[in-house]
């Protein structure tokens, strides 16, 4: 027989609607477990016999459903998870199913966990997360990174938070890659901050050059937040970096408090103040500023040798404009703290002078 609506159902059996509950269609099945329920669950909740059997109100379904896992009638749990039209209901029913399960391991707890994860209601798949979260479900690793890219903001946040509590051992690089995935298409500041707390330190290069490539103009507010939240960055963070022409990501790097290595990071300073050398503006006059400063602490009788003829040229000119800026100075304020800072401009410029 086939049955056309709750009321129908309800008139029925107990043997008729058990075998609906194992043989019919989705609705069939589903009215079939609330017919059931409200048969097991009437004693034990008063309130059922004073509602009409055809309308069980979303609250009251959810008392029952605790009702239903105490009595072990995990197959009515599974009938109402999978079809009832209230995502609370559904919620409810799968949270039940996997908590009372014999072990969150067993094959049939974790493959209703898997299906109940591609539900539609997102409500649904968050239970299944909170119970993985509290070690009552088990969900396989590549299931829990694909909701990383979950449209629903809190499902995303939720795995997040399941990989923070329950990192994976080792998974050949999935995780780390699905992370920088999602911080690169994140817009949110927060679940960005917690994909940074779940990457390796190492793996800051590869998110780094991930958002040059696809988001390019994020590099320098992803590298204030790296640095906010990993505190100074280092050279090989920020090599694939360097080429950008960007003054925005150029003072990022340096306020990120990059000390680059003298080898090829001379070069780079040096590039940095050709850029800027006649740029009015004030990112371009800070930049200039800060490039020529670290030059300066950089130089010494070995690294000097690493410049080009063109670059000492450029930066002998530069240091002799400074050390010209600081006598102003002196001559109008008094020469005050600036000893150090005009010793320390003489050694450049002796070293720059020699053959």
């Amino acid at each position: 027989m086939s049955a056309s609506s709750f009321e129908s159902v309800a008139r029925l059996s107990p043997s008729e609607q058990r075998r609906l509950l194992e043989n019919g269609d989705g609705p069939e099945r589903l009215w079939s477990a609330w017919a059931i329920a409200l048969q097991l669950g009437s004693d034990a909740i008063p309130l059922l016999t004073e509602i009409e059997r055809s309308y069980v109100p979303e609250g009251l379904k959810r008392q029952l459903l605790v009702v239903l896992a105490g009595l072990g009638q995990r197959n009515l749990l599974v009938a109402i998870a999978e079809a009832d039209p209230s995502p609370s209901v559904r919620a409810t029913a799968t949270a039940l199913y996997l908590r009372t399960a014999a072990s969150p391991a067993n094959f049939d707890a974790v493959d209703f966990a898997v299906k109940q994860l591609r539900a539609v209601p997102p409500e649904v798949r968050l239970a299944v997360l909170a119970e993985h979260e509290a070690g009552r479900a088990a969900i396989p690793l590549t299931e829990q990174l694909a909701l990383l890219r979950d449209p629903d903001p809190a499902v995303r946040r939720a795995s997040l938070t399941c990989l923070a509590v329950n990192p994976p051992s080792n998974d050949d690089g999935q995780t780390i890659r699905a992370l920088i995935d999602l911080f690169t298409t994140e817009r949110e500041l927060e679940p960005r901050r917690q994909c940074l707390a779940l990457l390796p330190r190492a793996s800051i290069r590869e998110l780094l050059r991930t958002v040059a490539e696809r988001r390019p103009t994020d590099v320098s507010e992803v590298v204030r937040i790296a640095y906010a939240q990993l505190g100074p960055l280092t050279w090989f963070d920020v090599q694939d970096l360097t080429e950008t022409s960007t003054l925005s990501d150029l003072l990022a790097i340096f306020i990120a408090g990059v000390r680059p290595h003298p080898l090829e990071g001379l070069r780079w300073l040096c590039r940095v103040f050709r850029l800027v050398r006649d740029e009015d503006s004030r990112l371009g006059q800070d930049l200039r500023w800060r490039s020529l400063a670290m030059i300066q602490d950089v130089l010494d009788e070995n690294t000097v040798a690493l410049l080009t003829a063109a670059d000492r040229a450029l930066l002998f000119t530069a240091f002799n404009r400074a050390m010209l800026d600081l006598q102003t100075h002196i001559d109008e304020y008094g020469p005050d703290s600036e000893e150090g800072y005009k010793d320390d401009l003489t050694r450049v410029v002796q070293l720059l002078s020699q053959p």
